[in-house]
């Protein structure tokens, strides 16, 4: 792999980890929103009677307008627990759709360098299908010839199998309301089996989420997400060092 390459590569994963730090800078203003309504919603001299659609110019309004009223009891409900569910799910599926996005131009990078009469085409069906079989993560370690299983550091199909179990749960919150499939637990099931022994207390089988069939996110899980996805692309900049 030519210094160009790499470097380039690198570029690609630097302006990634800045999207997800500055995805997560505006879910924490949103979060912290939150907390602002709820001190405002939890004055006993204010009462509140908040509609939906108020504001909503007539040209843009339904018709007939559908209208949810909120009292403060509610707006406190649903801003202690529905709506930063909803901040914590926005992030997840946002980030990792990012990071999927980073590594299929990296894979266009990489197929743009070594298969020297592509067409266009041919990649757009290449990345089409990326994460399918591993093609894109077989043909990076391939390529790059960075893997090295008894490194810590580069164990590169040990760290892809993590991301992959992201991209489960993504999923599961995208397709089907965070309800984790058949498939989804099979899938789950395989990485773990895949994975080495000193390793396999890493997998997501070792969590809520495979226990109970669901993905429900808490602060300090939606936390851990930002935490991983940030360290894996940091991962691959220093791998390619």
């Amino acid at each position: 792999m030519t210094t160009e390459l790499k470097n380039k590569i690198q570029g690609i994963l630097t302006v990634t980890s800045i999207k997800i730090l500055k995805d997560y800078t505006s879910s924490a203003l949103m979060l912290n929103a939150c907390h602002l309504a709820i001190e405002k919603y939890n004055d006993p001299d204010r009462k509140i009677l908040l509609s939906t659609t108020a504001n909503i110019h007539e040209d843009l309004r339904l018709k007939p307008e559908i209208e949810e009223q909120l009292t403060n009891n509610l707006l406190i409900e649903k801003y202690s627990k529905e709506v930063p569910t909803k901040i914590f799910e926005y992030y997840v599926l946002n980030s990792v759709s990012v990071v999927d996005a980073a590594f299929e131009d990296v894979y266009e990078t990489i197929l743009q360098e070594y298969e020297n009469s592509i067409t266009e085409k041919q990649i757009s069906d290449r990345i089409r299908n990326a994460w399918t079989n591993d093609n894109f993560i077989d043909y990076f370690i391939n390529k790059t010839g960075i893997e090295d299983k008894s490194n810590p550091q580069k164990r590169i199909k040990e760290t892809f199998d993590r991301y992959k179990e992201y991209r489960i749960i993504r999923h599961a919150l995208l397709h089907n309301k965070g309800v984790l499939s058949d498939k989804h637990m099979r899938q789950l099931e395989e990485i773990h089996e895949a994975t080495d022994e000193d390793s396999k207390f890493k997998t997501m089988k070792n969590l809520p989420f495979y226990t109970d069939k669901k993905v429900e996110l808490t602060r300090d899980r939606f936390l851990s997400i930002r935490k991983f996805l940030y360290q894996f692309i940091y991962y691959f900049i220093l791998a390619l060092e």
